[in-house]
């Protein structure tokens, strides 16, 4: 089961000494203020709770004035709000959890989580969700809570902060190229235009490809499979130059050596996506809806092949790791590009990856001291 403890420096740091933190922890694990709970957890006297120690706490993380009687209702979720904002907890979850947060936990159910994490109460909640009541909302976070395993929705909502910490942590390492360069254009035009991913000026000046390389590798990855016919149609460009000098010279650079057969070829433009996308040399064009209809409408399962193809993956490879069947795998991805509107799967698939470092970055910029301190069991 997760545990949350503070971390040694936090303690230092804000002078916590053990009849504090055993207060705290015993509120965390309850999700409430209750002096009887604290009680049976701490051995601790409750007037002394009362009128000392939960004031003391109160002060020390800064809830306004310390001669107002204390809101028994929200104080336990503001001190997981603070705490977590601070990066004052070490989170002990295993693998299993996470997974369970990932695939158990809807995103609506995700959102009311965040919500908890930010100290509201079911009241104010209740204002950003469609739900009737309350009691739905205590209903729900109670489910949540069942499903994973925890004791409480602070707990609940303390696993789902470390999980989005991790992720993110764990996405701006793999693809730090992609923090500092790739380019996000959101654009009112949906055109016809087939070119809806372009190499970023950055890349352009830095890289070694030369133009005709580079206007074949915009070709690629805004098509699904390689047809050198094709990509002379769009580019102007001798078709046997693509095929016999061209496509060799773009697989060199990349450091792709394996080009034999022609189901590898086929999937060839997924791979030169993939590594464009580690060196952060994409600039992806997005309209408000494209982006609204993948963030609330797309499904996650969809949203997790689109990923894979951005990681280079096949069609069969990607049916064997979810465990079904190719004609599956190829039916979501033909729903999503007519939903979208795009020609190519590789278009939504690295739309997706955009949307996932923007987001990555705007959750690290506004939670940058959990970013930087707060310390989570790897359960990668």
């Amino acid at each position: 089961m997760a545990s949350i403890t503070l971390t040694d420096d936090f303690k230092i740091q804000a002078d916590i000494g053990s009849e504090l933190e055993s207060v705290i922890l015993s509120m965390l694990n309850k999700g409430k203020l209750s002096f009887n709970d604290i009680h049976a957890d701490t051995g601790l006297n409750k007037q002394k709770l009362s009128e000392e120690i939960v004031p003391e706490i109160a002060q020390k993380m800064n809830f306004g004035n310390p001669n107002e009687p204390i809101d028994t209702k929200s104080f336990a979720r503001r001190i997981i709000a603070e705490l977590l904002k601070q990066g004052a907890l070490k989170i002990e979850m295993s693998k299993e959890e996470a997974d369970l947060i990932k695939h158990k936990v809807s995103p609506d159910h995700k959102n009311i989580l965040r919500q908890v994490i930010q100290g509201k109460r079911n009241s104010q909640i209740l204002e950003n969700t469609d739900l009737s009541s309350k009691g739905s909302v205590g209903l729900i976070l109670h489910k949540i809570n069942k499903k994973i395993g925890a004791e409480s929705s602070s707990i609940s909502a303390a696993m789902m902060h470390a999980f989005d910490i991790q992720n993110a942590r764990d996405l701006s390492a793999n693809y730090s190229e992609s923090f500092d360069h790739l380019e996000i254009e959101e654009t009112s035009d949906n055109s016809d235009t087939w070119k809806k991913i372009t190499l970023t000026d950055h890349f352009k000046a830095s890289s070694t490809f030369d133009e005709k390389q580079q206007a074949v590798m915009e070709a690629l990855i805004n098509g699904s499979i390689f047809k050198p016919a094709e990509i002379a149609e769009k580019t102007g460009l001798d078709r046997d130059e693509i095929a016999e000098r061209l496509i060799y010279q773009i697989a060199g650079k990349l450091n792709i050596y394996d080009m034999r057969g022609s189901g590898f070829k086929n999937h060839f433009p997924r791979i030169v996506l993939s590594e464009l996308i580690k060196q952060g040399g994409l600039k992806i064009n997005v309209t408000a809806e494209q982006a609204d209809f993948i963030k609330h409408d797309l499904s996650a399962r969809t949203k997790h092949i689109l990923r894979l193809i951005a990681q280079g993956h096949g069609n069969g490879d990607i049916a064997k790791k979810l465990n079904t069947r190719e004609n599956v795998i190829a039916v979501q991805l033909s729903q999503a590009l007519k939903r979208l509107e795009m020609q190519s799967s590789l278009q939504i698939a690295a739309m997706i990856h955009a949307l996932d470092v923007q987001n990555a970055k705007d959750f690290i910029a506004s939670n940058k001291e959990a970013f930087e301190k707060l310390e989570i069991t790897d359960f990668t």
